[in-house]
């Protein structure tokens, strides 16, 4: 697995794999309010902003993990 920090280029690969993760999750889907994803439509205010890191993990070309903190 390749890490890279977030970069817009990869906003629409992150919301896909959150709504992928989200929809095949029988635990997720069912007890996280939807809001609490909001984070991930500013990933650079929300983490990198404030001095925080947004990384993803590619596997080739393909978003396989992501994590923010």
């Amino acid at each position: 697995m390749r890490l890279v920090s977030f970069q817009p280029k990869f906003q629409d690969a992150v919301l896909r794999l959150n709504a992928l993760t989200v929809t095949r999750s029988e635990f997720i889907g069912r007890s996280v309010d939807p809001a609490w994803h909001d984070d991930l439509l500013r990933i650079p205010l929300t983490y990198l902003e404030s001095g925080g890191a947004f990384l993803l993990g590619f596997q080739e070309k393909r978003l396989v993990a992501m994590g923010g903190c």
